[in-house]
């Protein structure tokens, strides 16, 4: 917690500035004495980018803070004075922010005897204040400020050229070679992929710079200051590296090497050598764990080289050829690169794959097919390196589903043409993959059917049959089968098709309705009986916007009183609503409801969703209200009434209950 907090602070106070130990020993000792009677320092490192220091307190058990500024910022105080005072205004805002007691900050914050700091992210070649004061846990200051000035270096460039060599290459590795032409400079060495490269190749200092920032940052080297990070990643003289595996094969690779600082800066140019490594063997794979149901397949794939490759499952009639013979093995790959828009890197595998496909049509027959990619992700489609494995699988004839379907009618949708509905299944992980159809049928139709349940499949038979047709109607040249259809067009909850709104268009105002669902599969073989839920579109002279209600109290004991607030919910497409309420006595009861529209009318528009209603114990209170939808067409008048019983309904003024008061339409 103590660095935590000391961090903290100082990150206030002087930036954005890591923290590690320093060992005395490993750098030179460079105490200069001080004009301060308070404090003394001793620099224990000064880089480029990096300001170690040992702070030496006159008072042992005294508490203090210090921090660190560019002379820049020093500058833009008036005094020291007004330094320190701007870090007390800033710790307080940092506890208050924590949420923890000053006092406690501080004690856990503050240090006290001898300490050693370490800055790191400096910059180069510019003035830098380091200061301490004496400071308690109750945010007084003890002394005057204590200040210590530097210059960090800057950063010069090196002359030394690099040369890079690949040798033992194979598929999938290869022995980085690098040959500085000096000894005595530290470099860093890396292989990039064509992507970093291609993103970075105007600026590969910067991006050499940031990876290294951020690589310090990682566990591993958090606590190292930057100097000893950057020695322990980079190379001096000549080296020899053969780490480099699990490559691609005939993948395109980018060897760099640059100077480093010991702050992290380039101090040469970045040496970029680009290579390949060499092509593998023609693969083989091997199929096993082949599994098939009536919709879906699974299998594990493994490949005898280290190589991409790619795993899909289509039908086999899709690969026909124009006189009706099977395309060849490099038709068959570009038609399915060609089908996905030349992207089909979710199919693409190295070394082994573990596949399940879904949404297969039940006793149809299909191809697996696995071939062989370059290291981008796109096929091998060269005469010489097509290698294509087709694997026949038939899938199993349809099965009934167990899943148990609820169908709601969303009423805040239903308009005068349209209606949303919105399907649930009883374990959406189990039957995730079980596909349903939504239609509708008029109430009238519905009730005439002698035999219900074959009767909705009829229906639907020809709802699907419509659809096709239409499709294949608007598409020239489209010959789409009805399963190809169904395959493309039945709801699932893995296609996210469950859990949402499902809107029914093309209604007729004012009708009654019956919305159902059932299970079917691609094949055109129903697996579930029918659900259905009625509703009623609006009617042409009935108004599209409604209100929902809410009503919360609030207690308040000492006054024998209820605060209620009453939350209105316009739905729909409306204009405007208007409200008024009455306690005590109902000055409209007995009014039509004509008459209460007309009253609520010359009352003042809601402005917004919640009205607060005052009411003692024993009191009743009345709430009127209306709505018009956008053409003016008003609701019907909605009326609550509610007696607050002789305890209150509310428990205290700060949590609100949830009261049940019945909504009547006049």
């Amino acid at each position: 917690m103590k660095n935590h907090f000391r961090s903290l602070l100082c990150f206030v106070a002087g930036g954005a500035f890591l923290f590690s130990g320093c060992n005395k020993n490993e750098i030179e000792d460079n105490k200069q004495p001080g004009e301060n009677p308070d404090f003394s320092f001793e620099t224990l490192e000064l880089t480029q980018g990096s300001f170690g220091v040992k702070i030496i307190p006159v008072a042992k058990e005294q508490t203090y803070y210090f921090g660190i500024v560019s002379k820049a910022d020093y500058s833009q105080f008036s005094s020291p004075e007004d330094l320190q005072n701007a870090d007390v205004e800033r710790i307080k805002q940092i506890a208050e922010s924590n949420n923890v007691d000053l006092e406690k900050f501080l004690l856990e914050a503050l240090l006290k005897g001898e300490q050693t700091w370490q800055y790191t992210a400096l910059s180069p070649e510019t003035d830098y204040v380091f200061y301490a004061y004496g400071l308690s846990t109750d945010c007084k200051i003890l002394t005057s400020l204590n200040t210590f000035e530097f210059k960090t270096p800057a950063v010069t460039p090196v002359d030394v050229t690099f040369k890079i060599t690949p040798s033992d290459i194979t598929p999938t590795t290869f022995t980085l070679n690098v040959e500085p032409s000096r000894d005595d400079v530290s470099y860093y060495y890396d292989v990039i992929t064509p992507d970093q490269y291609n993103k970075y190749k105007d600026d590969l200092k910067s991006f050499v710079e940031a990876f290294l920032y951020e690589w310090k940052k990682t566990d591993k080297y958090q606590s190292y200051t930057m100097p000893v990070f950057i020695d322990e990643v980079t190379a001096r003289g000549k080296i020899k590296d053969d780490s480099f595996k699990n490559l691609l094969p005939e993948g395109t690779y980018h060897a760099i090497a640059v100077a480093v600082a010991n702050d992290g800066t380039c101090m040469s140019e970045v040496e970029v050598l680009s290579f390949n490594t060499s092509e593998s063997p023609r693969n083989e794979y091997t199929v096993s764990s082949l599994n098939t149901t009536d919709v879906s397949c699974s299998a594990v794939i493994s490949a005898k080289e280290s190589e991409a490759f790619a795993v899909m499952m289509e039908l086999k009639e899709y690969f026909k050829n124009e006189k009706g013979g099977e395309m060849t093995d490099a038709e068959i790959i570009e038609a399915l690169y060609t089908a996905h828009n030349e992207n089909i890197s979710k199919y693409v595998f190295a070394d082994a794959a573990n596949v399940k496909f879904n949404d297969l049509i039940p006793n149809d027959d299909y191809y697996l097919l696995v071939f062989a990619c370059n290291p981008n992700g796109s096929p091998k489609l060269d005469p010489e390196k097509v290698n294509l494995k087709k694997v026949d699988v038939r899938t199993e004839a349809a099965t009934q589903s167990k899943v148990k379907f609820t169908l709601k009618v969303l009423p805040s949708t239903v308009t005068r043409n349209s209606a949303g509905v919105m399907v649930e299944m009883d374990d959406p992980q189990l039957y995730k993959y079980e596909t349903f159809l939504v239609n509708y049928i008029k109430d009238s139709e519905y009730q005439s059917m002698p035999d219900k349940e074959k009767g909705l499949q009829e229906h639907m038979d020809k709802y699907i049959s419509a659809e096709l047709e239409k499709w294949n109607a608007a598409h020239s040249g489209s010959n789409m089968t009805k399963k190809e259809f169904l395959s493309r067009n039945l709801f699932s909850e893995n296609k996210g098709d469950a859990y949402t709104t499902i809107t029914l268009d093309g209604l007729d105002p004012g009708t009654k309705y019956q919305a159902y669902l059932i299970g079917l599969k691609a094949d055109g073989t129903y697996t579930t009986k029918s659900v259905l839920a009625p509703f009623e579109t609006v009617a042409d002279a009935q108004s599209m916007a409604s209100i929902d209600f809410s009503v919360q109290a609030y207690g308040y004991k000492d006054k024998k009183q209820d605060k209620y607030w009453v939350w209105t919910y316009p739905e729909g497409d409306y204009k405007e609503y208007y409200i008024k309420s009455f306690v005590g006595k109902d000055d409209w009861s007995g009014k039509s409801a004509s008459e209460v529209e007309a009253l609520l009318k010359k009352e003042q528009k809601a402005s917004a969703s919640m009205h607060l209603i005052d009411v003692n114990y024993g009191q009743t209170w009345y709430f009127y209200a209306v709505i018009y939808d956008n053409s003016g067409k008003p609701s019907p008048v909605y009326k609550l009434e509610h007696t607050c019983p002789e305890n209150g309904d509310g428990v205290n003024d700060i949590m609100p209950e949830t009261v049940w008061v019945e909504v009547k339409t006049l």
